[in-house]
C-alpha cells in the first residue's frame, strides 16, 4: 500500500521526534460551513478503525471519465465533538487517502495513530482546497472531499508521481481530524524576580522571541514559569505535545524552532535531560523558559548546528497531552 514516502513529505520534519489533549483549552467554537454537496450520496466509505479507508464511487452510467468537480465540495460522514480548527495556523493531527476520479486507492497517510500534529498550513501548500472543508471542523470529524484540479498543487502532483499521484483533473479524499489543539500557551502572565534570565516576548500568534543577557550563564538548570495554564499537570512519561525555540546562550542564535516547521513535538523518552526536567511538573497551556546547561543538554558532543558545551535555551509552549 503506498503511504506519503518520508524522505519527501511534508511529514518528515527533520530532526525532530513528532507526535498531545488539554482539560482547558482557549480554542472557541466556530460554525462549521456547509457545504451543499450531495458527494457523501457519491461516495461510499468501508474499512475498520485505523486502517486506511476503502471508497466505491456511484456513478453514472454517462460519467466515463469518473468522478469531477470544478471546485472542492465536502461533506461529514461522521460529525466530531471536540475542538475545532478554526485557524489554519493551529496545530491539529489529520489523517488523509487520495483516491483518483473513479476511486481507485492512490496515497494515504498511515491512519494507525502516528500521523504527526502541525498546522494545517503545511497541508494547504500541497492541497490549498482543503482549506473550506478543514474549517471549523471538529476533532472527530471524518469527511468526505471532492478536489478540483485547482484543489492540488503542482508541486504535489509531481511531488507524488512516482506513487501513482493523478497528474490533472480532480481527486476524491478522505480526512479524518483526529484532535485539534491551540496554536500557542494561553496560561496567565507570572512574574519572575530573576535578572540573569533571558527576555521573552510574544508575537500575535504566540511565536516566542528570545533575547539572551550579555552575561555568563547559569552552572545548573533554570526553569521559569512565563504564562501559567490551568490544564492538567504533566507527569514523567506523558506525551505531552509542545511547541518551541531553541537558541544558543553564547550567540543567541535559533538553532531549532518547531515554529518554523509548523508543526509540535511530542514528549518522548529521547528528550535531553534538562528539557524534560522543565516540562515535567508544568500545566497544560503554560509557557516555560528553561536554561539548560551542557551536562544536561548535549555535553561535549556537537549535536548538527549546536557546538559541544553549549548552554542551551528554550520557549516551550505545552499546548496539550497525548491521552
Amino acid at each position: 500500500m503506498r503511504k506519503f514516502p518520508a524522505a519527501v513529505s511534508i511529514l518528515a520534519l527533520a530532526g525532530l521526534s513528532l507526535v498531545a489533549c488539554s482539560t482547558s483549552s482557549p480554542i472557541a467554537a466556530c460554525e462549521r460551513p456547509e457545504s451543499g454537496a450531495a458527494i457523501a450520496d457519491l461516495v461510499d466509505i468501508s474499512g475498520d478503525a485505523g486502517t486506511v479507508p476503502e471508497i466505491s464511487v456511484n456513478l453514472p452510467d454517462d460519467a466515463a471519465a469518473g468522478y469531477s468537480t470544478e471546485k472542492t465540495v465536502f461533506a461529514d460522514v461522521e460529525a466530531g465533538d471536540g475542538d475545532a480548527l478554526s485557524e489554519m495556523d493551529q496545530i491539529a493531527t489529520i489523517d488523509m487517502a487520495f483516491y483518483d476520479a473513479k476511486g481507485s486507492f492512490v496515497i494515504s497517510t498511515a491512519f494507525d495513530g502516528t500521523s504527526q500534529p502541525q498546522t494545517m498550513e503545511n497541508w494547504l501548500l500541497q492541497f490549498p482546497g482543503l482549506e473550506d472543508a478543514l474549517t471549523c471542523a471538529q476533532a472527530g470529524t471524518r469527511m468526505v472531499v471532492g478536489l478540483g484540479a485547482d484543489g492540488v498543487s503542482d508541486e504535489a502532483r509531481q511531488q507524488y508521481a512516482m506513487q501513482g499521484f493523478p497528474q490533472e483533473g480532480s481527486l476524491i479524499a478522505v480526512v479524518d481530524v483526529t484532535d485539534v489543539y491551540p496554536r500557542a500557551a494561553w496560561g496567565s502572565p507570572q512574574y519572575n524576580a530573576s535578572t540573569n534570565m533571558p527576555s521573552v516576548v510574544r508575537a500575535p500568534d504566540g511565536r516566542p522571541g528570545i533575547t539572551v543577557p550579555d552575561k555568563s550563564a547559569p552552572d545548573e538548570l533554570a526553569v521559569e514559569t512565563l504564562l501559567k495554564g490551568d490544564g492538567k499537570k504533566v507527569a514523567s512519561g506523558d506525551a505531552a505535545v509542545l511547541r518551541y525555540t531553541g537558541v544558543l546562550w553564547d550567540t543567541g542564535e535559533v538553532f531549532d524552532s518547531a515554529w518554523d516547521q509548523g508543526a509540535a513535538l511530542v514528549m518522548s523518552g529521547q528528550m535531553i535531560e534538562g528539557f524534560s526536567e522543565a516540562v515535567e511538573g508544568q500545566t497544560v497551556g503554560s509557557q516555560v523558559l528553561a536554561v539548560i546547561p551542557p551536562e544536561l543538554g548535549y555535553g561535549d558532543q556537537a549535536n548538527e548546528s549546536i557546538p559541544a558545551g553549549s548552554t542551551l535555551v528554550f520557549v516551550i509552549d505545552i499546548v496539550g497531552i497525548q491521552e
